[in-house]
């Protein structure tokens, strides 16, 4: 059966964090879909990159897939600013997959939010350095999974993190063989 895997947009995300799992997902055979969180299905990432997302958040939030990926940049902040039914709609979702057994994942600044939103439950995690004293449990890795959450540092890790999410719902072969096809060693 065809893994999928949701990807959350929004304005001004790190464009890399959010495309190179997309890419690298879709390489390895997962069903990738992405949703924006914002009010338009079109989001500007922090280089000034548009990004058009195929569905907005409310469409897929009942839904469950088998990865959540939530990519960093300075926008993953406003979402602490959203109204507080949002907010919990985002939390909820999140949590449900990772209640579900399901790979939640995170990159750059977005584990903060993930903690912020009480949902690395102690888990081991990594971080950006501009949030990783604010991250409990925080490693200073790459690539850290504990279970099925998955966290990495940010836009420079952004190819080994989504290999960490390929591997996860791809198994290691495909994840290897996507690796070497775009000549990453």
């Amino acid at each position: 059966m065809t893994k999928t895997a949701l990807v959350l947009l929004f304005n001004n995300t790190e464009e890399i964090e959010a495309l190179a799992p997309i890419d690298i997902l879709r390489r390895a055979g997962v069903l990738v879909t992405t949703a924006s969180i914002d009010e338009s299905l079109e989001i500007v990432g922090r280089s000034n990159i548009s990004i058009k997302a195929e569905k907005l958040f409310d469409e897929v939030s009942e839904e469950l897939f088998d990865a959540v990926i939530l990519p960093g940049g300075a926008g993953v902040y406003n979402i602490l600013e959203m109204p507080t039914e949002k907010i919990e709609k985002i939390k909820s979702f999140i949590k449900r997959h990772i209640d579900n057994d399901k790979i939640s994942a995170s990159i750059c600044a977005a584990p903060f939010i993930f903690e912020k939103l009480n949902l690395l439950c102690g888990k081991k995690c990594t971080g950006h350095i501009s949030v990783e004293d604010k991250l409990p449990n925080c490693q200073k890795e790459s690539v850290v999974v504990d279970g099925n959450v998955i966290t990495s540092r940010g836009a420079g890790t952004a190819i080994e993190f989504a290999l960490a999410i390929a591997q996860a719902l791809a198994g290691e072969s495909v994840a290897s063989q996507v690796a070497t096809s775009i000549c990453l060693k």
